[in-house]
């Protein structure tokens, strides 16, 4: 005759408390834990670098000083973010919500094959 269990878990209860203990604890030390640690590692180091000389900014290169006069710019090369083929009407919009003048910043008329956008500040 077999005997009642006097357990009221399985084995398999048990190992699946196990899993969601070990998963719970894995996200803790992701969501929690790294964060936490990420902040303290930045402010030990920005603590030991605050005695330290600042590191100089990076250079830029701007392309129409590469390329001058500006007329040597290859053709597909397009300098800014808008399209030279977009509309000037189309530059500006007036919010529907606020009433104020939105400026665009982007635009490609898509009209040109094998085409780059070169960025610059001019």
């Amino acid at each position: 005759m077999d005997r009642p269990s006097t357990s009221k878990m399985s084995r398999r209860g048990f190992a699946n408390i196990g899993c969601l203990i070990l998963l719970s604890l894995g996200l803790l030390g992701l969501f929690l834990g790294y964060p936490v640690a990420t902040f303290v590692n930045r402010s030990i180091l920005a603590a030991k670098a605050s005695c330290a000389a600042p590191a100089p900014p990076p250079a830029r290169v701007d392309i129409k000083a590469v390329f001058s006069p500006p007329d040597q710019l290859p053709a597909f090369v397009h300098v800014g973010l808008i399209d030279a083929d977009t509309p000037v009407e189309a530059h500006t919009i007036t919010s529907w919500s606020t009433g104020k003048e939105m400026k665009l910043v982007f635009s490609d008329e898509f009209e040109t094959d094998n085409r780059t956008v070169v960025l610059s500040r001019g």
